[in-house]
């Protein structure tokens, strides 16, 4: 049996091979993006993680404002893709 690896390039630029990305991860992709862009500061942060909550503390007592968004499976591949 012959099977095929499928190439391409996510919304974001980026080369992937396997499976095309679904609706939903495109989705995810650009909101990531207009996220980004339309704040200063953005924390991704996880739900019980000490090292997230200790940055987010900190930019606060030092003055800043900064956007908490509380990652979910699909965001935080999002934030690997783009990332690394």
């Amino acid at each position: 049996m012959l099977s095929f690896i499928e190439f391409g390039r996510r919304a974001t630029g980026e080369l992937y091979w396997g499976p095309p990305p679904s609706q939903e991860e495109a989705s995810v992709g650009s909101r990531l993006e207009e996220t980004i862009a339309s704040h200063d500061i953005v924390v991704f942060s996880s739900g019980g993680c000490p090292f997230c909550s200790q940055a987010i503390s900190e930019l606060r007592t030092a003055g800043y404002s900064p956007t908490v968004i509380d990652c979910d499976p699909l965001l935080r591949q999002a934030l690997a893709e783009k990332c690394g």
